[in-house]
Parts: C-alpha cells; structure tokens; sequence
C-alpha cells in the first residue's frame, strides 16, 4: 500500500511540472513578409525586374525590340549603285553600276590668257590636250588620257574607255592641261563633280556633262552589273 501511494506522488508531482513547463513556454511570432519593391531585381517575376517589365516584355531584350523586327525588305542595299534602295535590308543581288564608255571634251578656251596655246611654237597654236579624273577623297586616279595634240577649241576631244571603270556616288576631280614637253603642261580648267548628281539616265545608257573654267567635260557612260 505504501509503495503504491509513493507511485501515485510522484506521477502526479511529474504531471504538475509538465503543465508549469509548458505554460511558460512563449508563442513564437508569425514569420515577417518581406514584399520587394517594384522593380527590384530580386523579385524574378515581378515589376521591371530581370524577367518582367520592360526587360522581357514591350519594347525589352526580347519582344518588339531588339530582338523583335520588322518586314524584310529585298533590294539594292550599295549606295554605289543608282538603282539603290533605301528602304532595303536585305541586299538581292539587284544592283547595276555606272561604267565609262567614254570621256569628251567638247570645247575649251581658245587661247592662253590671250595668247596661242602652243606660242612661238610654228603653225600649232592649238592646245595638245591632255584629261585626268581622279576621286576627291583619296586622290586615286581613274583616268588619265593619252595626249590629242592640236585639238581644235571648238570640236569635241575623244578619249575611249574600255568599260571597266566603275563611277561611284562620290567627289571626283579632273583637270584638263595643254601638254609641253620641254616645260611644266600648261592648266587650262579644272572642275569638281558628283557623277551621281548628274546622271542623265539610271539604266541603260546615258552622259554625265559638267562644265568648268571656260571648258566642258562629257562622261558617257553604260548602266550593267
């Protein structure tokens, strides 16, 4: 009977310790949200974040931007070319070039600031021609003409080209002289042109004329690819 009262205390001394335990025990607060910010770059899917926003979306990395496009446009994309397309973006293998046939001089001044091109020089009084063309910009001579001596002022001076000079949309300088032998050439005009500008026909055929000191310089020319 004795043991079976000292068993009785002590579960009941055990029963009072564990509700005192568990009664002092505190509740653990809720755990905190944290909301990112709008735009912030942890949010992964949200805002103007990496993955969201304008970056992926409108006009971001990969819609209707950068990576986004438009129509393609086949054409002509060479500016060298005078059947160019500017709205082209896709070249087709379209473009014709310019290619001289022919460079004239169709007059020129008679005299040399009142006197014979070729004073003192017998019955040749005329200028010994010769024509030079050369681009602006790099100074790299496309032409140079053999010398046509006693050319008449006023009858066109013929140089024939052999087809495979290319005029390109770009500056071009040339310079007509009277040829000396045995002094420096004597200038007579000298101009600057944009082929280009002056185009007289953009297929087939067609002559680029520019005038310059008192002289004319005529360009035939042959539209092909």
């Amino acid at each position: 009977m004795k043991k079976t009262l000292i068993q009785i205390s002590t579960l009941a001394f055990l029963a009072t310790a564990v509700f005192t335990v568990e009664s002092c025990r505190k509740t653990d607060p809720p755990a905190k949200t944290i909301t990112p910010m709008r735009g912030d770059n942890t949010d992964a899917n949200g805002g103007n974040g990496n993955n969201g926003g304008s970056n992926n979306g409108g006009s971001g990395n990969n819609g209707g931007g950068n990576n986004g496009g438009g129509a393609t446009v086949t054409g002509c994309t060479d500016q060298d070319s005078p059947n160019y397309d500017p709205n082209a973006n896709s070249n087709d293998n379209s473009c014709e070039y310019v290619y001289v046939t022919s460079y004239e001089i169709s007059y020129y001044p008679s005299s040399d600031n009142g006197s014979d091109w070729d004073y003192g020089f017998g019955s040749t009084t005329n200028a010994d021609l010769i024509l030079k063309v050369k681009e602006s910009a790099s100074s790299n001579a496309i032409f140079e003409g053999a010398e046509i001596s006693n050319q008449d002022p006023s009858s066109p001076a013929v140089w024939q080209e052999a087809g495979s000079v290319k005029l390109k949309n770009m500056n071009y300088d040339w310079e007509l002289v009277d040829y000396d032998s045995s002094t420096p050439d004597d200038p007579i005009s000298n101009g600057t042109f944009n082929p280009f500008t002056l185009l007289s026909a953009t297929t087939g055929t067609g002559t680029v004329t520019t005038t310059a000191g008192g002289s004319q310089l005529v360009i035939s020319y042959s539209i092909h690819q």
